[in-house]
């Protein structure tokens, strides 16, 4: 499978209960937010984000905000979407998320808490639609966020923050999009 790659004990992860704001991050510089995001904005147009001013994306282009790409790009037109077609791109871009995550934590002292919306306000719901618009890709996702809320709501001490669960950060894109078998390392 890989290294795994582990929060450190005194890492909190807490769940954040309604809307958080921009000033909200702002205010707590030595916590990392995980927010719903888009390819176009938080990864080809990183350096001049969008803010919008409505979802969990309000919080984007800070230093302590990490988005978890649920949509190929801002706005409403069918493209926008992933669908389960996408799913080997979705991985791809879980699993670069899942090795930052783990590195941020694995090697800086800045960032004492971990934090992730609400369930109900969750990633990936809200304008991406992830549930209805690519079911396979919400499972991934449901998969990928279960440690983290388990450690919130106190079932685990310590949970693993995965083993490349996807493949190796450093698997070429191509091999992604010709089908590669992750789950299964």
């Amino acid at each position: 499978m890989g290294q795994e790659i582990t929060l450190p004990e005194h890492i909190k992860v807490i769940i954040w209960d309604g809307f958080w704001t921009r000033q909200d991050a702002i205010d707590n510089p030595d916590k990392l937010f995980l927010f719903g995001g888009n390819i176009l904005q938080d990864c080809l147009l990183a350096h001049r984000p969008y803010v919008p001013s409505l979802t969990q994306a309000v919080i984007r282009g800070l230093p302590n905000a990490c988005s978890i790409e649920t949509k190929l790009t801002n706005g409403t037109m069918f493209n926008a979407y992933f669908t389960d077609e996408d799913v080997e791109l979705f991985k791809y871009y879980l699993l670069k998320r899942t090795y930052s995550i783990g590195v941020w934590f694995g090697r800086e002292e800045k960032f004492k808490v971990l934090v992730i919306p609400s369930r109900e306000n969750g990633i990936g719901t809200g304008t991406a639609f992830l549930k209805q618009k690519a079911p396979k890709c919400w499972e991934l996702l449901q998969e990928f966020l279960a440690p983290l809320y388990e450690r919130a709501e106190g079932q685990k001490e310590v949970p693993t923050f995965y083993s490349y669960p996807y493949g190796r950060p450093d698997t070429p894109m191509d091999e992604y999009r010709d089908g590669k078998e992750f789950l299964n390392g």
